[in-house]
C-alpha cells in the first residue's frame, strides 16, 4: 500500500522521525508544531512526543486530528490512560519499537477499524546510555 500523506509533529528528534517516514515510503509529510491545528487531509498521523512530556497535556490536541493516530513516546502507560478518550488513536509506540516497525504501523493504522495498541520496548533491546545491545 502507498502512503502518500502523512500527517507529522515531533518535538524530539523531528530529523530523525521525518527521515524514517521517507524511509518508510511516505511521499508526502504534512508536518505542524505539537498543538497547532491542521485542516490538511491525511492519511495518518505520526506524533512524536518528548521523553519528558506528559502526554495528558496533549490530549485535546490528539481528539482535534482528523485520522488515525501513531504516538510515539516513552510514556507509554500514561498515553495508555487516555486512550477511551482519543477516537482516533491507533498505536501508542515506544520509540525502539517504532523505529524498527514504522512502516508497518503506518500501513495498520490505515487499515484500523478501532481499538488501540500498545507496542512497548522490544524486549531483546538493552538500552544504556550510549550503547545499545542485543540479548
Amino acid at each position: 500500500m502507498m502512503l502518500s500523506t502523512i500527517g507529522f509533529a515531533a518535538n524530539e528528534q523531528p530529523g530523525f522521525w521525518r527521515e524514517a517516514l521517507v524511509q518508510a515510503g511516505v511521499t508526502t509529510i504534512v508536518e505542524t508544531p505539537i498543538g497547532d491545528l491542521c485542516a490538511k487531509a491525511v492519511q495518518a498521523w505520526v506524533v512524536v512526543l518528548a521523553k519528558t512530556d506528559d502526554p495528558t497535556t496533549h490530549s485535546c490536541w490528539l481528539r482535534s486530528l482528523n485520522a488515525p493516530i501513531i504516538v510515539i513516546t516513552q510514556r507509554t502507560s500514561a498515553l495508555q490512560r487516555l486512550a477511551p478518550q482519543l477516537p482516533k488513536l491507533a498505536f501508542i509506540c515506544h520509540p525502539l519499537r517504532a523505529e524498527l516497525d514504522l512502516a508497518t504501523f503506518l500501513v495498520l493504522a490505515t487499515r484500523r477499524t478501532g481499538g488501540v495498541s500498545v507496542m512497548n520496548a522490544p524486549r531483546f533491546y538493552t538500552v544504556m546510555p550510549g550503547v545499545q545491545t542485543c540479548r
